[in-house]
């Protein structure tokens, strides 16, 4: 959307290690669990404002643009997720099924031996060009983003728009709308939390004060947010859960050591988090399964489970990155 900050690929790739850290059941995931996908929502939308291209761009060649980086990539590991499946199936007395549907409205394959869904990527992509829609079409972007909200809410809640066979996912696409939203309004003070604006003193206060928000409304709450299944509980509760957490973790940016190759690191991971999301995901399933099979018991299960998957994860999306571009998206390298 514009010139890239640093910071900001720093900070998508600590939101994407607390994705893998989740998914592997660390301790305390359930406030990890809070605000580990909004987050990318609020960044989204604090990215719209680093340029004004969204208002020269026409929605047509918006589309093909998110798709290409999206999409590509969503549906390369549907692919390599339904060869895994069929070999598994091939070679062991298990059988492979798969839902079509599920493929299509959700990004993945929830009945196959590896289940997985990417939901994550077709929800950002839709979110996306329904808030580039409300960018050109509404003066009230403030307006906008409440009512995104609220129509997630309605969707989810209240019949009979709950029972719609697309609601779940419209569902999913307006709360992610919403936290875009958020990241646009909000896009002053997320870039002074990020830079070093404010003094030290201001972001380890905001940290603080947001740490015990999210805490607070995290046990307050009856549902943990699981934003993939639509469940978030009590609607305000799990928001201001989300904000509080995102808030959090922008505040700790500025503070990751400048040490050159951490900092090439984490950039490098920011830049490519639209392959590393589904990659994990592919691997999550596998060791998943594995485990499962051979009832693979060890103390620190967790803390074994992030180390290779993180190590799998970095180093596949890497090759892809030089070798297989076309996987995610990007242009063969010469």
């Amino acid at each position: 959307m514009g010139k890239r900050i640093e910071g900001v690929d720093i900070l998508r790739m600590l939101a994407m290690l607390l994705v893998m850290y989740q998914h592997a059941n660390g301790p305390y995931s359930l406030y990890i669990l809070a605000f580990h996908m909004p987050v990318f929502f609020i960044i989204t939308g604090f990215t719209f404002t680093l340029s004004d291209s969204w208002k020269y761009i026409k929605v047509k060649d918006f589309i093909i643009k998110r798709a290409k980086v999206i999409l590509i990539a969503n549906y390369s590991f549907i692919l390599l997720n339904i060869i895994l499946n069929a070999l598994i199936s091939t070679f062991t007395t298990q059988q492979f099924s798969i839902s079509f549907k599920t493929l299509l409205l959700l990004g993945g394959n929830d009945q196959g031996l590896l289940p997985m869904t990417f939901w994550f990527l077709p929800i950002l992509f839709f979110a996306d060009v329904f808030f580039l829609l409300a960018l050109k079409n509404m003066v009230n972007v403030t307006y906008f983003t409440i009512t995104s909200l609220l129509f997630s809410y309605i969707l989810t809640k209240c019949a009979p728009f709950s029972t719609f066979l697309v609601s779940s996912n419209l569902s999913k696409i307006f709360m992610g709308t919403f936290f875009i939203g958020v990241g646009y309004l909000l896009s002053k003070p997320i870039r002074q939390l990020i830079s070093g604006a404010y003094k030290p003193i201001t972001n380890i206060v905001v940290a603080f004060v947001s740490a015990i928000i999210l805490v607070v409304f995290c046990n307050l709450n009856y549902s943990p947010f699981y934003m993939f299944m639509n469940s978030y509980g009590n609607y305000v509760y799990a928001s201001i859960a989300a904000l509080a957490g995102s808030t959090l973790l922008i505040s700790l940016v500025r503070f990751v050591p400048k040490i050159t190759f951490v900092n090439n690191l984490l950039s490098w991971g920011g830049r490519n988090t639209l392959s590393l999301f589904p990659i994990h995901v592919t691997y999550l399933a596998v060791i998943v399964f594995i485990e499962a099979k051979f009832n693979f018991q060890i103390p620190l299960l967790w803390l074994f489970n992030l180390t290779i998957l993180s190590v799998l994860t970095f180093v596949t999306a890497k090759i892809i990155e030089d070798h297989f571009p076309f996987m995610i998206g990007k242009k063969i390298l010469k």
